[in-house]
């Protein structure tokens, strides 16, 4: 193997350790269910997985609203939907929830879903930072916000800030 295939097998287990350590993280928090690591998702969701959250996420159901962003980002067991995986994303986020700010963040600075709004990107990845506890979340947020903030016009970048000045989570009856 040469070097260059050793840095994209580096690179590829180091991602896959990340991803780990942020799922453990999410579950010790309490954002992730012990059910999800169900080897069959019928069994987490019943028969249409897409509709066994949907009740209660339009009840504000932090944890549905989670997990249906999730659904329709990788279209498994329905089809892939972006924009709805950056509504509910977005109805999380503004709950608190860290892991859906730090998605939202991503799908802003893509432009997937949303329009591409690198204001509002660097609003959730710096929103994201605050509310993660200590963990490698915590640090992707901060790590993004600080790459965004040198995409940012001064300008934008004061506007980005004031925005998270003025942010509050919502609680599930918040509208």
């Amino acid at each position: 193997m040469d070097n260059n295939g050793l840095q994209k097998a580096a690179l590829t287990g180091l991602i896959l350790i990340l991803g780990a350590v942020l799922v453990f993280g999410l579950f010790e928090m309490g954002f992730v269910s012990k059910q999800i690591f169900e080897s069959d998702p019928v069994k987490l969701a019943g028969e249409n997985i897409e509709t066994s959250f949907l009740a209660s996420a339009e009840q504000g159901d932090l944890r549905s609203q989670w997990l249906l962003a999730l659904i329709y980002l990788k279209g498994e067991d329905t089809p892939q939907d972006l924009a709805k995986a950056a509504k509910w994303f977005r109805l999380a986020a503004e709950q608190g929830h860290p892991a859906a700010q730090l998605n939202l963040g991503r799908m802003h600075q893509l432009g997937d879903g949303v329009p591409r709004n690198l204001v509002e990107a660097y609003k959730w990845m710096a929103i994201a930072g605050e509310t993660f506890p200590k963990s490698e979340g915590r640090d992707q947020a901060l790590s993004a916000r600080d790459i965004l903030s040198q995409q940012l016009k001064p300008k934008e970048l004061k506007r980005a800030q004031d925005l998270i000045k003025t942010w509050k989570a919502k609680t599930s009856g918040d509208n």
